[in-house]
């Protein structure tokens, strides 16, 4: 897609003018299998945190393939908010999370975990995931 094309995409989201609005847009859009909505919400310095043993990894392309590969599987994603803080122009979430999907072979699919994620306001007013740790319980002990 050229850039002209996609910058008048991006205007035309919907931007989150609050620190929860960027879970909420996260889970429709996954749910609607719509990777640039996705997308649109991570700042360009994001950082997603993979399961225990993987790297973490850094770049919007790099994310995006990621996010594709969860979306692969036509997910249905249901999210709780346990914790939420914020500070001035930084929030934390604790998310549950759960997807339930269908691999390529026909086969259910289901993961669940606690998402550890840091939002943070952008010039426009709107915000962003800088942290993306969905597996966080995972890399503290709290789930194998």
């Amino acid at each position: 897609m050229d850039s002209s094309r996609e910058n008048i995409m991006n205007q035309n989201r919907e931007k989150p003018l609050t620190a929860c609005r960027v879970d909420e847009i996260f889970q429709q859009a996954m749910n609607e299998g719509d990777l640039d909505k996705v997308m649109a919400l991570y700042d360009d310095n994001a950082v997603f945190v993979q399961e225990p043993g993987k790297p973490a990894i850094t770049g919007l392309d790099n994310i995006r393939e990621v996010i594709k590969q969860f979306q692969a599987i036509k997910p249905k994603l249901k999210v709780k908010v346990i914790q939420f803080v914020e500070a001035d122009d930084v929030a934390f979430f604790t998310l549950k999370w759960e997807i339930k999907g269908t691999s390529p072979e026909g086969e259910e699919i289901q993961m669940s975990s606690y998402d550890g994620n840091v939002v943070k306001r952008q010039a426009d007013g709107s915000w962003k995931t800088i942290i993306d740790n969905p597996f966080h319980a995972h890399h503290i002990g709290l789930m194998d």
